[in-house]
């Protein structure tokens, strides 16, 4: 990029002092040295709610997808739109109406009074960790079937470890694991080869009054186990 404006996550240390010649910067974030600022953040398990600071006034923001770690994400299709001189209520209002695509944050009342969270098309450490951090505090039992997190290179190892040690820190739970990767963090939970190993599991566990999550790489094909869960 020779000239222009350069939108970033403000919050991130590693872009956060990013200089260069002609380049104005644009930062987004929670920090107070941002640009445009977010607050007041709220998670529930069908929508997220949030505020958004802009020509010193504060917006109120729907978002009718579950999880604080996509809030950054919105922030900056929020600024793309400014730069492109789209009125922020015109914005508020696309972002209020988007619904999340099929596989993606997808949340759904079954049977047995269960709660289903599908978020099986793409996986990465943060959105783990984000989607974990939304049903951690939660009362309910949680039945956490995780597949491999892909495309992570020689990393694989370390942060496959890292999410079993995040998992440490969740209560009432039951974890599921499936995929080669997902070994590392075999020791303390159960493990199958494939998904009809662990479907053939799920048939003999009292899957009731349960926050389900279903997560991993798109790869894995997870959506086999929730067409099972959606039919019991």
């Amino acid at each position: 990029m020779k000239s222009g404006k350069l939108i970033i996550n403000g919050d991130d240390k590693l872009l956060r002092n990013i200089k260069k010649e002609n380049v104005t910067i644009i930062k987004c974030g929670i920090q107070k040295n941002n640009h445009l600022l977010i607050h007041d953040i709220q998670t529930s398990l069908n929508r997220t709610t949030f505020k958004v600071k802009y020509d010193n006034k504060d917006y109120k923001i729907i978002f009718n997808v579950p999880g604080s770690h996509l809030v950054n994400n919105v922030l900056l299709a929020i600024q793309v739109g400014l730069e492109y001189e789209v009125p922020i209520e015109s914005i508020i209002s696309s972002i209020e109406n988007y619904k999340a695509g099929d596989k993606r944050m997808y949340v759904k009342t079954i049977r047995r009074n269960n709660v289903l969270i599908e978020d099986c098309y793409n996986s990465s450490y943060e959105s783990l960790v984000g989607v974990l951090d939304l049903i951690k505090n939660k009362p309910l039992n949680k039945i956490i079937i995780l597949g491999d997190i892909l495309e992570l290179g020689k990393y694989s190892n370390k942060i496959h470890r890292r999410v079993g040690h995040y998992l440490n820190s969740i209560n009432n739970k039951t974890v599921l694991l499936v995929g080669e990767k997902m070994k590392a963090i075999k020791k303390n939970h159960l493990h199958f080869q494939n998904n009809k190993e662990l479907i053939k599991h799920l048939k003999e566990v009292d899957l009731s009054n349960s926050i389900i999550l279903v997560k991993g790489s798109r790869a894995m094909k997870l959506e086999e186990i929730t067409e099972y869960l959606k039919k019991i």
